[in-house]
């Protein structure tokens, strides 16, 4: 499995021998306005392509699985029309970027909605350079306002049957990555932010580079940078630059691999007869940030049990708690990483 995505994060090369990369050039001002914030719309649109192509998105198999059986009646033609790129460009009004770091899916949907037709007709012209749209795709351009109705509609009932009863797993793990995130842009400043995000991008002297198909240079002029967990763009790591957008960066969230195994049953061990079930349960539950409910659901007891156990085990320095948006969340604290990978070796 890891060889096979380690292969899939190769750098770009041309058929010249030149190493193709997106530089983006952060100024100090840039910096203060880069933000963070997830995306139900984001997660859809690249799900689509697990099932597509499910040999390229491994960690997913699982959920494609279960997934395959659900789509069968669903209209997917608008969703799929944008998806085939055939000169390497996909549209970006499928996946404007969030306004805030919480959006809701509803809320997304309705941004789609309101692109600008010259929008919609400009960038499938920049998908087609040659000006042959295929029938598929050509309502995007003969008529916008009724295909983006169809496309949200789309999107809807996608999300209805394949994503929606998944969500707060995948919420979990987002809003997890966020919280790391911006607590390593507070300890350790752009170096700590970007030092570990993909092993495609690579910071330096106020510049972010990301290895991608095309050789390129991105100011954003004061407008910042938006950075978006997307647990379905395992292992790609994604950019838009073009205007009316603002620049973005999607990549794989921490903890991505554990996203699918949260029905598994804790193993026995050693850890379990010091701590006891219930204790060692929460702390493997914690390798991703999470709720109190979360824990709750995720293990099969009541939010008030887990919740006296979070408490001693706060008090004994291996569990954390983080306000993020309306949730808090409580996390392995160093000791507890050194304490559940010592007595789980």
């Amino acid at each position: 499995m890891r060889e096979a995505i380690q292969e899939s994060l190769k750098p770009t090369i041309s058929r010249e021998g030149v190493i193709r990369v997106i530089r983006i050039h952060l100024t100090p001002e840039d910096l203060a306005e880069t933000r963070f914030a997830f995306s139900p719309v984001w997660e859809a649109v690249q799900s689509v392509e697990a099932l597509s192509n499910p040999g390229k998105y491994v960690f997913h198999l699982p959920w494609i699985d279960q997934a395959r059986g659900s789509v069968g009646e669903l209209d997917l033609e608008p969703l799929r029309a944008l998806l085939s790129y055939p000169h390497g460009y996909r549209v970006d009004f499928i996946t404007p970027p969030p306004e805030g770091p919480y959006p809701d899916f509803e809320e997304e949907l309705g941004r789609i909605l309101a692109t600008p037709h010259d929008i919609v007709r400009h960038e499938i012209g920049l998908m087609y350079p040659d000006g042959d749209v295929p029938d598929a795709a050509r309502m995007f351009v003969d008529d916008p306002g009724a295909a983006l109705e169809r496309l949200t509609a789309a999107l809807r009932n996608y999300w209805d049957a394949t994503l929606a009863s998944y969500w707060p797993r995948l919420r979990a793990l987002l809003e997890g990555d966020l919280l790391y995130r911006a607590k390593r842009l507070a300890l350790a400043g752009a170096d700590g932010l970007f030092g570990d995000l993909h092993p495609s991008v690579s910071w330096k002297d106020g510049m972010l580079s990301v290895d991608k198909r095309v050789d390129l240079d991105v100011e954003p002029g004061g407008r910042g940078l938006l950075l978006i967990p997307v647990a379905f763009a395992c292992p790609k790591c994604s950019v838009i630059t073009d205007p009316p957008w603002q620049p973005t960066l999607t990549y794989t969230p921490r903890a991505i691999a554990t996203l699918w195994d949260a029905d598994r049953a804790p193993a026995e061990g050693v850890l379990d007869e010091l701590v006891g079930d219930t204790r060692a349960a929460i702390l493997r539950a914690l390798e991703i940030p999470m709720t109190t409910t979360e824990v709750a659901s995720r293990l099969g007891v009541t939010p008030g049990a887990v919740s006296q156990q979070l408490a001693m085990l706060r008090r004994a320095g291996v569990v954390d708690a983080h306000r993020s948006g309306r949730g808090v969340y409580s996390e392995l604290t160093p000791l507890g990483t050194s304490l559940l990978a010592l007595l789980d070796a």
